[in-house]
C-alpha cells in the first residue's frame, strides 16, 4: 500500500504542471521527522516549489517554537526549492 501511494505522489509530483506550490504541514511540536525531509528531497527531485507550514504551534511555550521555527527554516534554506518564509 505505502509503495502504491509512493508511486501515486511521483507521478502527481511529476506530471501536473498546474501545481504551483505544495503545502507542507508540519506538527511543530516534533518538528521535521525524517518521513517530511524524504518527501521535501521528493520535491526538490521533481523541482516543485514548496513552503513548510508548523501547525500546532500554539501548544508548545515559546522557546521550543522558535527552536523548530529557526531549525525548518535553517534546512529549507539549504534547498533550491524551498520557501522560507
Amino acid at each position: 500500500l505505502i509503495s502504491k501511494w509512493r508511486d501515486l505522489m511521483d507521478h502527481y509530483l511529476e506530471h501536473r504542471r498546474s501545481l504551483k506550490r505544495v503545502m507542507v504541514l508540519v506538527d511543530a511540536r516534533h518538528g521535521l521527522k525524517s518521513s517530511d525531509m524524504e518527501f521535501l528531497d521528493k520535491l526538490e527531485e521533481f523541482r516543485r516549489k514548496y513552503q513548510v507550514i508548523l501547525t500546532k504551534a500554539d501548544t508548545i511555550p515559546t522557546e521550543p517554537l522558535a527552536l523548530v521555527a529557526e531549525q525548518t527554516k535553517s534546512f529549507i534554506q539549504e534547498r533550491q526549492h524551498g520557501i522560507p518564509e
